[in-house]
């Protein structure tokens, strides 16, 4: 029987930190036992500056939909370390990255060309202000 899908954390054997809404999918004759993972977010520690001894998180995008409009993917079970529940306020904020992402979307010209340095500097930014800090 197929779970219903959740919002969990997943920590992936590249070290990579990965949030997002996953369903566990058991191997049938087609497919391996895997995990299909909605809106992924990976996991950014950063170092405070203000107070050294914390660390503070981001979330961006796993893969940037810029790159790949479907946000929905396939991590197989060989590639997880370990899974399990975020807390409630990891979830809060998860939700309100998605949200910020999905306003931000709306306002992009599928047109638009950026240069790869400006790109950067604008996810940088991006997330600069999103950072909150975790005892």
């Amino acid at each position: 029987m197929i779970k219903e899908p959740e919002i969990k954390f997943l920590r992936l054997v590249t070290g990579e930190d990965i949030i997002g809404l996953i369903q566990e999918i058991p191997k049938d004759d087609f497919d391996e036992w895997h995990y299909r993972i909605q809106d992924p977010m990976k996991i950014v520690y950063l170092s405070n500056p203000i107070a050294p001894t914390r660390m503070s998180i981001s979330l961006m995008q796993w893969i940037f939909s810029r790159i790949c409009t479907e946000q929905m993917f396939k991590i197989y079970t060989n590639e997880v370390l370990t899974v399990g529940i975020p807390s409630a306020s990891i979830i809060e904020y998860y939700n309100e990255a998605l949200d910020r992402i999905d306003r931000h979307e709306e306002v992009i010209d599928d047109n638009t060309t950026i240069d790869e340095d400006e790109l950067i500097e604008s996810i940088k930014d991006y997330f600069k202000k999103d950072t909150e800090t975790v005892h």
